[in-house]
């Protein structure tokens, strides 16, 4: 699990300093950087040792794991520095959007992961008994001797149709599959 806190960087070092035994590069934090083009044009300053440098991000931190290739695209990277340059909430919300799903960079935006979201709980069984209240399945006089098993509601069916994820403090949050 990603820890948002932690500063979103790269590890950047070329193909073909890895193919010749070295893995020069730096680490390079990518909330300096406004766009993709900034990024790249800051690699090829650091690597300027070669002709045409085929960039290799060796190592990655901050940002979630399905965000990261080792060969990322311009586009890989506008997105990804469009994520690092979020506000806290929309960047938690992405984030565990892409942890919920399993989506890459290129399939995980804001407006999906804000479509889908339904909800934070502490457990699953907590997010089952929220949605039967919130929908009105649970009439106000409901007697208070009748038990709900609202894990077995989660496990046997509410679980299909949600993806979740849980983030460092132990929320999860719920995505509606669609």
């Amino acid at each position: 699990m990603t820890k948002t806190t932690t500063t979103p960087q790269l590890y950047c070092g070329t193909y073909a300093k890895y193919n010749n035994g070295s893995i020069q590069g730096e680490w390079i934090d990518l909330t300096q950087f406004s766009n993709a083009d900034s990024f790249l044009e800051y690699c090829k300053q650091l690597h300027s040792d070669e002709e045409d440098p085929e960039f290799m991000f060796q190592d990655y931190e901050g940002f979630p794991k399905a965000f990261y290739s080792e060969s990322m695209s311009s586009d890989e990277l506008e997105k990804l520095i469009e994520f690092v340059n979020m506000d806290e909430y929309d960047r938690k919300m992405a984030e565990m959007y892409a942890e919920a799903t399993g989506y890459s960079i290129d399939e995980c935006t804001l407006d999906k992961a804000q479509d889908a979201f339904h909800g934070t709980a502490d457990t699953e069984a907590d997010f089952a008994e929220q949605q039967a209240e919130e929908l009105g399945y649970i009439p106000k006089d409901f007697p208070s001797w009748i038990v709900i098993d609202w894990e077995a509601t989660w496990n046997c069916n509410l679980r299909y149709d949600y993806n979740t994820a849980r983030d460092e403090d132990g929320t999860v949050y719920f995505f509606l599959n669609h």
